[in-house]
């Protein structure tokens, strides 16, 4: 990247931070999308930054709060998580090498239905889901995670269901994402995809990504968590369509 270009990128890691802290989801996406848009760099370059990236973020995010997560969703997901990466990423290698415009449609689309998705107020179930949704919800996101480093929509509208208070939900989604970001970070390297130049990409963006966190934590929208829900899906669906049309 040129210096306007990472400024660029940096930009978009601060906001995409901030968003995760204050609503829990968002970052991959926005990330992703937002590269994708300005053309900054390519998917599956941008997908691994996303993943080394995302890893302070979500430690500042969590800390104080590793006690809110709930240990059943967070290791059956996780099962779920470790057939899915793997295959994401092989569909990923698959799709860039042969038909990048269909690759970058595909996160367009992506953007907008998790968008949408993520704009959803599920009603809670009763009781927690039974072992089988959570795996399968682990499977789809560690799918897309390991596609576009965004393994949040299925997680986010099946966790949102369960009988937890809102803070548990987050913290469990945020250890989730944290686990399938370290996940998808040794299958990249195991592939010999990880380059000195995503690291080092990753290492000067990691400023960015406190300062988000940081003012997420100590400024927060004063909005409802619908209004920011609708907010979040609002800019999705604007980077989602801009990438398709």
């Amino acid at each position: 990247m040129t210096i306007s270009e990472f400024l660029l990128f940096s930009g978009l890691v601060l906001l995409s931070s901030y968003v995760q802290t204050v609503t829990g989801f968002g970052f991959g996406l926005i990330l992703m999308g937002g590269t994708a848009l300005l053309a900054l760099a390519p998917v599956a370059f941008t997908a691994v930054v996303v993943s080394i990236v995302s890893i302070p973020n979500i430690a500042l995010a969590l800390r104080g709060r590793l006690s809110l997560v709930r240990g059943r969703p967070l290791l059956l997901c996780s099962l779920g998580l470790l057939p899915g990466i793997p295959l994401g990423l092989v569909l990923l290698a698959s799709l860039e090498a042969d038909r990048a415009d269909l690759l970058r449609r595909s996160l367009g689309l992506f953007i907008l239905g998790a968008g949408f998705v993520l704009s959803l107020k599920p009603g809670t179930r009763r009781k927690a889901a039974a072992a089988w949704k959570d795996f399968a919800a682990g499977f789809l996101g560690g799918l897309l995670g390991g596609l576009f480093s965004t393994s949040g929509p299925p997680l986010v509208y099946h966790l949102y269901r369960e009988p937890l208070s809102v803070d548990r939900v987050r913290a469990t989604l945020l250890a989730i994402f944290g686990l399938s970001t370290i996940l998808r970070i040794g299958a990249v390297s195991l592939r010999g995809e990880l380059l000195a130049s995503m690291l080092l990409t990753s290492l000067l963006a990691i400023p960015a990504v406190s300062l988000g966190t940081y003012l997420g934590r100590r400024f927060p929208p004063a909005l409802s968590d619908p209004a920011m829900r609708r907010g979040a899906f609002l800019l999705l669906a604007l980077l989602g369509a801009s990438l398709c049309f």
